[in-house]
């Protein structure tokens, strides 16, 4: 129920929502693991499972790639333009929360002036060594006053979109799982579609 009065915050899930493809397989094509990740990230998102479990998984298979490759293959990954468009206009309300790294995330964040709730990792020995995984849900103690609105596509979406006041599920790189579908508030298959949307809320 949305919260009269109250200043609104728009929280944007990243991979597939904002960007065109998921990013650990993108990463995946600077070690040979880019089919595998795209595999195993798939079953990750549209299954109820531990999504911590699996991430680590999957970050283990990249975690010796230097860190300077990485930033700049995540950097320049294809996003809906329209859409950054809309979030850069409206940057002083507007958060990513993500459950990929931080350290990895430094130039896309920089390149596009974006704030972010991310998972937090480190560099032990050139190695990425995972200290925090994002717990999605746990990002609205920070909003305890505000309207939020959640803008998502995948199983880890689940609660953070049923604890929030608006939920807006999209399927415009591709399908959600069910169980997204029953918490979602609205539901949009195409990127003009998401943008009107959230100028008329």
């Amino acid at each position: 129920m949305p919260k009269l009065d109250a200043p609104r915050i728009y929280l944007f899930d990243l991979d597939s929502t904002i960007t065109k493809e998921e990013l650990l397989p993108r990463i995946g094509t600077l070690n040979g693991t880019s089919e595998l990740l795209r595999k195993t990230t798939t079953e990750a998102m549209l299954s109820n499972g531990s999504f911590s479990k699996s991430f680590l998984e999957r970050i283990d298979l990249l975690s010796e790639i230097p860190l300077d490759e990485v930033q700049s293959i995540v950097e320049t990954v294809p996003i809906l333009e329209d859409l950054m468009n809309w979030i850069q206009s409206n940057n002083q309300c507007v958060y990513l929360v993500t459950g990929n790294l931080d350290i990895w995330l430094q130039k896309f964040l920089k390149k596009y002036k974006l704030k972010a709730f991310t998972s937090k990792a480190i560099l032990k020995d050139g190695k990425v060594c995972v200290i925090e995984i994002l717990d999605k849900v746990q990002v609205l103690r920070n909003f305890p006053t505000n309207e939020v609105v959640y803008v998502g596509d995948g199983s880890n979406d689940i609660e953070i979109m049923q604890n929030s006041d608006i939920g807006i599920l999209t399927e415009i790189v591709h399908k959600a799982p069910t169980s997204l579908w029953d918490v979602a508030d609205f539901a949009v298959k195409d990127e003009d579609a998401l943008c009107k949307l959230l100028s008329r809320l």
